[in-house]
């Protein structure tokens, strides 16, 4: 019901003022084409006259018309990502499109698996994360976004962009949950200079502090439609621990005897199950936790498993990923499984 309204309502705003561009976004580097819908016919056809185009005062140096109402402009470089002004100059007058247009510099989203502070773990155990980007470029790199929107228009968000200075390393704050029974987080990179950036995220055991910090990869969100974890060692001296990130509501699990490929377990791992180590925010997707396939009367006897996790929707690949975690209940050290390349 809800999303209905919001719909009647943009509805509402546009055929009340039905100046528009589509799309409301373009590269900082330029080029993009745009359409400008203007809301009154442009009294300049062509032949007798060629509109003049702005983005935030900017010419546009490719302008045509494509109909009584209707121009094609191809966005000019801007020096920095932001919400600016579209403006189409006639004879007849000046029009302001009253949506937000915006620049914004392509970005991949990069995923840190854990992301929190002094969380309480099994056997009355601490942990907390530690998460370091650094920055080779010769040039500021942010690695949030600057440009917010949502389904009235794009603004700038509300808190500042998380900058990694050139040739500097930063040490990133610990998130707030905001889906707290969620591990990790997401950070924006943008593409350009996506090959200058580093993670270094480790895990530490606050209550030993003699023990090395743990390991653990960034990944880049890519789509995938299946993973694979090999070699996962089941001697029963650790908690094991299997975290799914992505984009589904639940994704078919299956465990195998790594030596005779036996099929031993499967579940359909659903969200929001519990942890032996505390979140904090994931945003977008989220992530299933489960110990409970481990524990299978089947899984428990076999040496070392290969544990395969497929997408819900195989045929429409979407970002997936999983790591397991072994806990030794003895030192407190960890060992982390990702999946085969």
């Amino acid at each position: 019901m809800r999303l209905f309204l919001y719909a009647a309502l943009l509805c509402a705003a546009l055929s009340a003022d039905a100046s528009y561009v589509t799309p409301s976004t373009a590269s900082t580097a330029g080029g993009t084409l745009v359409y400008i819908t203007i809301d009154h016919v442009l009294n300049c056809t062509a032949g007798n006259c060629t509109p003049i185009v702005q983005f935030d005062g900017i010419p546009s140096s490719d302008v045509k018309i494509e109909g009584y109402n209707m121009v094609t402009a191809v966005a000019p470089p801007h020096a920095k990502e932001a919400v600016v002004k579209v403006e189409v100059i006639t004879p007849s007058g000046r029009e302001t499109i009253p949506y937000p247009f915006a620049y914004i510099d392509p970005r991949d989203q990069v995923l840190v698996p854990f992301t929190f502070k002094s969380a309480p773990g099994y056997g009355g155990s601490s942990w907390s994360t530690e998460l370091w980007v650094h920055n080779e470029a010769d040039h500021d790199v942010s690695i949030t976004p600057k440009i917010c929107g949502g389904l009235f228009g794009l603004h700038e968000c509300e808190d500042a962009p998380l900058i990694v200075a050139a040739k500097s390393s930063l040490l990133v704050p610990t998130g707030q949950a905001f889906y707290w029974m969620v591990p990790g987080t997401y950070y924006s990179v943008p593409r350009a200079d996506a090959a200058q950036l580093s993670f270094d995220l480790r895990l530490l055991d606050e209550t030993h502090p003699e023990t090395s910090a743990t390991s653990i990869p960034v990944v880049r969100v890519q789509p995938r439609s299946k993973l694979v974890l090999l070699n996962v060692p089941n001697d029963g001296h650790g908690r094991m621990l299997l975290r799914v990130y992505g984009f589904h509501s639940s994704f078919p699990v299956h465990v195998y005897d790594l030596d005779t490929g036996e099929r031993l377990a499967d579940e359909l791992l659903e969200y929001w199950m519990p942890t032996d180590i505390g979140g904090g925010p994931t945003y977008p997707g989220f992530a299933a936790q489960s110990s409970a396939i481990f524990n299978v009367p089947a899984v428990r006897k076999a040496h070392r498993l290969r544990v395969e996790i497929e997408s819900a929707h195989p045929e429409f690949p979407t970002f997936m990923w999983a790591i397991i975690t072994i806990t030794d209940n003895v030192t407190q050290h960890v060992t982390v499984i990702t999946p085969a390349s």
